[in-house]
């Protein structure tokens, strides 16, 4: 049938696809999943986006950069147009900076991390991962006065996290 289960259902087995490096059969799925998606909730929806950023990534498995990034640019385009942003709206920022950066976009992929950087929780490894990936976006774009922010923002992680108790 026609409905949210039936979408999450398709997304869900999409998901799995991609997980099991079957992109092709993956991008089967989502589809189904986007069109429910679609019908039910419209585009501004963080469903929706789910599904879209899922489309996304089977393209980026297969190094089709191009429709990747075109993707990824609609999930990071719908997300600004909601309010409030969905919560996945720092990861959908950080998969486009990704994205970029592997096609030597360094600039462009600077740009979508920066979206990315107030919307990811600052106590997870993703936060570590961002100010690095930003950090090497600057050293090949030679921006060092942004470069200098990343290392003084990982500086300061690193020192929430050696506040943090010791857990062996």
């Amino acid at each position: 049938g026609e409905t949210a289960e039936a979408a999450t259902c398709q997304h869900k087995a999409g998901y799995v696809c991609n997980f099991l490096q079957r992109p092709d059969e993956g991008r089967t799925y989502t589809q189904r999943a986007l069109e429910l998606r679609k019908k039910l909730f419209g585009e501004k929806n963080k469903d929706y986006i789910n599904s879209l950023n899922s489309w996304s990534l089977a393209y980026s498995m297969e190094e089709n950069w191009p429709q990747a990034i075109a993707l990824q640019t609609r999930c990071v385009e719908l997300c600004e147009q909601m309010q409030p942003q969905p919560d996945n709206y720092g990861m959908v920022a950080m998969n486009l900076g990704r994205y970029y950066y592997f096609t030597n976009k360094d600039a462009e992929a600077a740009a979508a991390f920066e979206k990315a950087l107030p919307n990811i929780d600052q106590e997870g490894e993703l936060y570590e991962k961002l100010l690095t990936w930003l950090g090497m976006c600057y050293t090949e774009t030679k921006d060092y006065e942004n470069q200098r922010r990343m290392m003084d923002l990982m500086e300061a992680h690193n020192q929430r996290e050696l506040a943090k108790p010791c857990e062996e």
